[in-house]
């Protein structure tokens, strides 16, 4: 009976020795896996820190571009104003010239 007691404790041990292995091994696969999602996780949050960088420069840039461009469509309507004024200004010049030399024209006509 004691040999017998002996034998099942001694298979019991083996048993708890390759239970602690299984565990031992589930623990490391476990432990990295965790740690693989981590290290994915974190060059996944990088990787969306640098899109985001990407996509709010360029969206700054845009902004910068639209501002320039409203800026410069100012300036030309202002310039096309001015110019416009001016050829206004020439016109009724010309239009002055012209009614002068046929208003002389008709009084050298009359004597």
């Amino acid at each position: 009976a004691e040999a017998k007691l002996a034998a099942e404790k001694k298979t019991l041990r083996t048993e708890e020795a390759r239970f602690r292995g299984e565990v031992a091994h589930v623990q490391r696969e476990l432990n990295a896996s965790e740690a693989k999602e981590a290290k994915e996780a974190k060059a996944a949050h990088a990787e969306e820190s640098r899109l985001r960088k990407e996509v709010d420069d360029e969206k700054h840039a845009a902004d910068e571009a639209e501002a320039k461009l409203a800026a410069e469509k100012k300036t030309l309507r202002t310039e096309e104003a001015r110019f416009r004024g001016e050829v206004a200004h020439v016109q009724r010049e010309l239009n002055a010239s012209e009614a002068k030399e046929a208003k002389e024209a008709k009084a050298a006509h009359a004597e």
